[in-house]
């Protein structure tokens, strides 16, 4: 089980500036140290489990609050380090933090894994809730454009059309017009949709403001 192990403390406060960096180096001195020690009978190394660690001041406030000396640790196999305790490293590293700081330490360890674990599971569950709102929220719009066009159909489309149909039958009496059957611009067919006749009527009005057709008022 992989284990983050935190430690923090208040530096004692005579102590200035560079003597707070020393003492943060001589417990990297002392982890490093304890790292590379070999046991000459077993060969095992002198801190078990130990994968990294980190000395230094809480980057966050939270539970280190008040705290300006840091150091933590992750071990691989934290029951590794808890069956071979006690350790030499460990009482000498504690002794020195204890002679530099004062009041209580505050430590505390989290299962690492267990805890990536539930970040991800919270990271995937953010997620899904981000699509499902999206789609959700694209599937009102649509509902809704489709709603507004219904609305425009029943309310002013039928007026609109009728209007449109009065245009477009005073331009097809007039004889400078082409009026053959075949010309559907000037022909709305009788099945034709509401739409597909306003769509026409905009069509024609746009070609008259461009200059490719002649207004009507001015063959009058």
């Amino acid at each position: 089980m992989t284990v983050h192990h935190f430690v923090f403390a208040k530096f004692r406060p005579h102590l200035t500036l560079r003597e707070r960096f020393a003492a943060f180096a001589h417990v990297d001195a002392l982890l490093s140290a304890a790292v590379s020690r070999v046991d000459a009978l077993s060969g095992a190394c002198g801190v078990p489990g130990l994968r990294a660690w980190n000395t230094g001041p809480p980057v966050h406030a939270g539970r280190a609050e008040g705290k300006d000396f840091g150091f933590t640790a992750e071990f691989e196999d934290w029951q590794a380090f808890r069956d071979s305790l006690p350790h030499e490293w460990h009482h000498e590293i504690y002794r020195f933090v204890k002679s530099v700081t004062e009041g209580d330490f505050f430590i505390y360890q989290i299962d690492t894994e267990a805890w990536r674990v539930r970040r991800n599971l919270q990271v995937d569950e953010f997620a899904r809730r981000a699509v499902a709102d999206e789609r959700a929220a694209r599937e009102a719009d649509k509902h809704a454009a489709r709603g507004a066009d219904a609305r425009w159909e029943e309310t002013e489309g039928a007026d609109r059309v009728e209007e449109q149909r009065h245009v477009l039958d005073a331009e097809v009496q007039r004889p400078e017009l082409d009026t053959s059957p075949g010309n559907d611009d000037e022909h709305p067919a009788p099945h034709q949709t509401p739409r597909q006749i306003r769509r026409k009527f905009e069509d024609r009005r746009w070609q008259v403001q461009l200059g490719s057709l002649p207004h009507p008022r001015a063959r009058l």
